[in-house]
C-alpha cells in the first residue's frame, strides 16, 4: 500500500507526505480490509448472465485486490474483459475519490461466473479512504470546505438513486441441500 502511495504522490507531484496525512496511516481512519469467498456454484443452478458480484465503482481513493482465480473484469471500451492475474499479484484500482481528486477514471469493474463454475474465487481486498475531514477539492484547485465525510454520504446516496450500487439477486451453493437465490 505504501508503494502505491509513494507512487501516486510522485505521479500527481505532490508535496511528500501529503497523502499521508489525509489518508490516516497508521491510524485507526482510512483502509478496510475485506475477504470475499464465492464458493463453487453448479452449472444448473446459474442463470444466463448472471454474475458474482454485479458492475460497480469503489468509492475510496484506492482498492488493492489479491484475486485467487478468474472472474474479476474491467470494463474497457464498453466490453467486459478478463483481469489476467498470475498467484501472488496485486491488482490496483482507482475509486471514485481518486477520479474527483486527480481527474482519473474510477475502475468499473464485476465479478463473473469463470467458464468453470465449479471454480472456487476468492479475493483479498484493502479499500483506502481519506479521512472525514480531508477538504474535497481537486488537487490542482482552491481549497474546499467540503469535507471528505460529507462527500462519501452525498455520493454513496447518489449511486443508491442511480441504481450504481450492486443489488441483484446472487446464486449461492449451500453446504447441504437446494441451491437457493440470495
Amino acid at each position: 500500500m505504501r508503494r502505491v502511495v509513494a507512487q501516486l504522490t510522485a505521479a500527481e507531484s505532490l508535496e511528500p507526505g501529503f497523502l499521508e496525512r489525509h489518508l490516516g496511516i497508521g491510524d485507526s481512519e482510512g483502509g478496510a480490509v475485506r475477504l470475499n469467498y464465492y464458493p463453487r456454484i453448479s452449472t444448473n443452478a446459474t442463470k444466463p448472465g448472471q454474475l458474482r458480484l454485479g458492475p460497480h465503482t469503489d468509492l475510496g481513493l484506492f482498492t488493492l485486490v489479491v484475486p485467487n482465480g478468474e472472474g474479476l473484469q474491467y470494463l474497457f471500451h464498453n466490453e467486459w474483459r478478463p483481469v489476467a492475474t498470475s498467484p501472488g499479484d496485486v491488482v490496483v484500482q482507482a475509486g471514485d475519490v481518486l477520479a474527483f481528486l486527480a481527474d482519473y477514471r474510477s475502475n468499473y469493474h464485476r465479478v463473473d461466473i469463470p467458464s468453470d463454475p465449479e471454480q472456487v474465487y476468492s479475493s483479498i481486498i484493502y479499500f483506502e479512504s481519506l479521512k472525514d475531514e480531508t477538504p474535497m477539492a481537486p488537487w490542482r484547485a482552491e481549497p474546499s470546505t467540503v469535507m471528505f465525510g460529507e462527500w462519501k454520504t452525498e455520493m454513496f446516496a447518489r449511486k443508491l438513486r442511480e441504481g450504481l450500487v450492486y443489488r441483484e439477486k446472487v446464486a449461492v451453493e449451500p453446504l447441504y441441500g437446494q441451491s437457493r437465490e440470495l
